[in-house]
């Protein structure tokens, strides 16, 4: 059964949502908008104050990411272990896991540090020697070369990063054949099949995927329950992408970064993998400010001193800040990921005092006030079209196109408006809303999409508005992912023109298609 949500913001102790005239959540507790299940141990709480940190530093962020359009979807802050500050823009919620792209990586280098501690690996074995049956002869001479050490840095020798075959039904050996061009150890090129290798390499000498061996050893002690990782034909674990996890499951493991390894007084992992691995391993070429700091072990080096992160395609962020004590959890639907990092820089970082500072009442209320309200970019137009009911209700049959979008239909007369979308064989019917979003479950398992080509995702929200009289603007978010597209329609009366653009692609082009009646 499909649950359609009415997004509204959800504030400090809010309960319960109405929903289609019923409430849902009801028997949960809410906490600065963070649903919490009976068995799942959240962050401390705090004000900002509490822990020196100026109210007006967080009203600045919301406006330099506002004035930048730069597409956030949820940002947590901690300092001293407490998290002071926190919102998520509709209809993107605290509990609802997200795709982080690259921000998978550390979580596998993580891994990799347990494998080496439990004398299962180590920094200088050889690749080839974990898979010697895929070898099909001698591979060149720098492939032999290549270690463990080498993958987490980056710095596997190869001139360009190596195609993905996605379909390919041995990854490893794909690898495994490849050319590389250089010693490795002298060339720093960004490598996320490299990061897959070592996700290969934790699944060969444990029997198990990279999350499940993190399970007992940091998932569990962190208290990280809902999560998912992609896999690759074989069964193995993406490594490089594809970790699906909460904003506050990930703010957790930047904190269990910043204690060096330390979570509730357990040293889960020794100091010194923590050290070595956010450390600066290998020099990063002239780039951006942040870009051009180092890598370690599968973490960037920050501009700020002292200060490392990882990160992942379109604006996935967990920054470590141990000068300051501080640690910030984002996700974003973005392009240019030095933004949001600027404004981070620009505005949190001067309003950090040394102590407890006294409490600003009315910049707390505004505070909270806004990261109560957020939300992502709305269609813009009138809420009804006087022609709406004769373009509702009618079965267009779609032209060929990449997506395998086949059928749609318009719901657009009642209070309930939707569009029913038949996709690849997945009859998907999302809820729309004029000045803000109502959201469903589409029936598409989350196994079945992916980080690359995925069009519809398992869980959509749609917003709606008329542009005019015959031209319908649509807002549709992939919840559990940095996708936002923007859906144009144009009703005549020989059928419809549909215009779709994906805010922040990572595969999907932009695309345009025709409908015509039965």
């Amino acid at each position: 059964m499909l649950i359609n949500n009415v997004f509204i913001p959800i504030c400090k102790f809010m309960i319960g949502l109405v929903i289609d005239a019923e409430i849902i959540y009801n028997r949960r507790e809410f906490i600065f908008g963070r649903q919490k299940t009976m068995s799942e141990k959240l962050l401390l709480r705090t004000t900002p104050a509490e822990v020196g940190v100026e109210e007006s530093a967080i009203i600045k962020m919301l406006d330099g990411f506002k004035e930048k359009q730069l597409g956030v979807h949820g940002i947590m802050l901690l300092r001293h272990g407490k998290v002071f500050a926190e919102g998520y823009y509709a209809p993107y919620r605290s509990d609802l896991t997200h795709m982080m792209y690259s921000l998978s990586k550390p979580f596998t280098s993580t891994a990799i540090g347990f494998a080496i501690e439990e004398g299962l690996i180590t920094l200088d074995d050889r690749l080839v020697d974990f898979f010697p049956e895929k070898l099909d002869g001698r591979p060149c001479e720098n492939m032999e070369k290549i270690t463990v050490r080498h993958l987490l840095t980056m710095n596997s020798g190869h001139k360009y990063e190596p195609d993905f075959v996605r379909d390919a039904p041995d990854w490893a050996e794909v690898f495994l054949k490849t050319y590389v061009d250089f010693e490795p150890g002298t060339k720093f090129t960004y490598n996320t099949f490299g990061t897959y290798m070592l996700s290969a390499v934790i699944n060969r000498v444990t029997g198990m995927p990279v999350e499940e061996y993190l399970k007992p050893r940091l998932l569990d002690p962190l208290g990280i329950e809902d999560y998912r990782f992609e896999k690759c034909p074989a069964g193995i674990s993406t490594g490089g992408y594809g970790f699906n996890l909460k904003l506050e499951s990930v703010a957790k493991f930047g904190q269990f970064c910043l204690n060096r390894g330390m979570w509730e007084g357990r040293q889960l992992i020794s100091s010194d993998w923590i050290d070595a691995a956010t450390s600066k391993q290998v020099p990063t070429p002239p780039a951006t400010p942040d870009w051009d700091k180092g890598y370690g072990y599968q973490f960037w080096r920050c501009a700020p001193e002292g200060s490392y992160r990882g990160d992942g395609a379109c604006g996935q962020f967990i920054i470590v800040l141990p000068k300051e004590d501080m640690v910030i959890a984002m996700f974003e639907g973005l392009g240019d990921m030095q933004e949001p990092l600027d404004v981070l820089w620009e505005t949190i970082l001067p309003g950090l005092h040394d102590s407890t500072i006294p409490e600003n009442s009315e910049m707390l209320a505004e505070m909270n006030s806004r990261l109560c309200s957020l939300s992502v970019r709305l269609p813009e137009g009138a809420p009804d079209s006087p022609l709406a009911s004769k373009y509702s209700g009618i079965n267009y049959k779609i032209s060929e196109n990449a997506s395998k979008i086949t059928e749609m239909q318009f719901d657009l007369s009642t209070d309930n408006k939707s569009v029913r979308i038949m996709i690849d064989g997945h009859d998907v019917r999302i809820p729309l809303r004029y000045g803000c979003f109502a959201e469903t479950e589409t029936g598409i398992k989350a196994e079945e999409c992916n980080s690359y080509t995925t069009l519809i995702y398992e869980r959509c929200a749609g917003s709606m508005a008329w542009k005019d009289d015959n031209t319908l603007s649509l807002c549709i978010s992939c919840t559990t992912t940095p996708f936002t597209d923007d859906v144009t329609v144009k009703f005549d009366e020989s059928g419809i023109i549909v215009s779709w653009n994906r805010r922040i692609s990572m595969g999907i082009a932009d695309f345009t298609v025709f409908g015509r009646t039965e």
